[in-house]
């Protein structure tokens, strides 16, 4: 139980951090579930709008996972930026090779925190506020086929 609560804790203090910016661009926060997987015990949520919703995972103290889901699926921040060719400008890094292993630094040597939100402010939300439901839901679609099950180079 303990890694349970660290997760969903650590998954409050950044739906905190996050909340104030993604409100002014019409986000809503939903709470997802505490529970335990194939990576161990985790915690999720989602950030909706009426285009997409962005999920966060923490697992114990290590921020897991950010994914965009649209109508039919969803794509990793890794794809989001290779979909949207931006991946020169991308500040928010797994640590290592393993996707699980988290997001535990960032290009800049910021947090990982900081790094999400600049990735948001500067490259995702300018994106998705110009770009309609139908658009933002073929690149996600293509963006899946194309880089799930590719090996990364």
């Amino acid at each position: 139980m303990k890694e349970e609560n660290e997760s969903q804790r650590n998954l409050n203090k950044l739906v905190d951090y996050l909340k104030p910016h993604l409100s002014k661009y019409g986000f809503s926060y939903q709470p997802g579930l505490t529970s335990y997987a194939s990576a161990g015990p985790f915690a999720n949520g989602f950030f909706v709008s009426s285009k997409i919703k962005i999920g966060l995972i923490f697992r114990g103290r290590r921020f897991g996972s950010v994914n965009y889901e649209g109508a039919e699926t969803n794509i990793s921040h890794d794809m989001m930026f290779k979909a949207l060719g931006k991946q020169t400008e991308q500040l928010l890094l797994y640590h290592g090779q393993d996707p699980f292993t988290s997001f535990s630094h960032s290009a800049n040597n910021e947090s990982a925190e900081s790094a999400l939100l600049a990735d948001l402010e500067n490259t995702i939300l300018p994106y998705l506020e110009k770009t309609s439901l139908e658009d933002i839901n073929s690149l996600i679609n293509k963006a899946r086929k194309k880089y799930m099950w590719k090996k990364k180079s």
